[in-house]
């Protein structure tokens, strides 16, 4: 009998013990060998991120995020958001900017001088490049994801590491300026294994306005 009640004293114990495979979480890490054809994009310029529906996450509310437009700069030049989130484009310079986004229908702003118009909804998942009609030397680049907890920038070195993500099968993407990517399945939790990634990049676009003029005597 004494057994016996030892044995049930000693079952709650082992019950209560987490498992890997129901909501355990997963840390994914490795190194992307990025060969560039556009000598303004840099390895830091790339995003690493889940881009599988991990249900299991739960998704923060929309934020509000900036890129000011100061002394003929973006600022930031890049920036990584999560879908539904919104970008407003203040420009602090004493001179006109006009905004727009390369898929020409996400942001569109015309020609202001210190001004603070309204922020702009992302409403889909990819990359954005961001350009100036006046100026062709002002560009930026916004990363919209599906879970921004579950994405990162890559290092100088070309390391990465993204933490909390889901146990098991997950898609990663690895995605540059200039559209280039790839996609790796990946399941998490199965080991340790650094995940190295080789990504060749896009040549630079031919940046025009967004009529599709060339810049030329646009510029100020």
């Amino acid at each position: 009998m004494r057994a016996l009640l030892l044995l049930i004293v000693s079952l709650p114990a082992v019950v209560s013990q987490p498992s890997r495979a129901q909501g355990s979480k997963c840390s994914l890490s490795g190194k992307v060998t990025f060969s560039s054809k556009d000598p303004k994009v840099k390895s830091t310029d790339l995003v690493v991120y889940v881009a599988s529906k991990a249900r299991s996450v739960k998704l923060s509310e929309p934020r509000r995020h900036e890129i000011a437009q100061k002394d003929q700069q973006f600022v930031p030049r890049m920036l990584l958001i999560q879908k539904n989130d919104s970008v407003s484009f203040p420009n602090r310079d004493n001179k006109e900017h006009s905004v727009f986004t390369s898929d020409r229908t996400t942001v569109r702003i015309n020609p202001t001088r210190k001004a603070e118009p309204e922020p702009v909804a992302f409403l889909r998942e990819g990359g954005f490049r961001i350009q100036c009609d006046i100026h062709s030397n002002m560009r930026a680049w916004v990363v919209v994801v599906p879970v921004v907890e579950l994405a990162t920038k890559v290092g100088a070195d070309g390391t990465w590491r993204i933490d909390n993500v889901p146990a098991g099968a997950q898609l990663l993407k690895v995605l540059e300026p200039n559209g280039s990517s790839v996609e790796v399945p990946v399941t998490a939790c199965a080991n340790d294994t650094p995940i190295d990634v080789s990504l060749e990049g896009n040549e630079g676009p031919a940046l025009r306005r967004f009529n599709g003029s060339p810049y030329g005597e646009y510029q100020q």
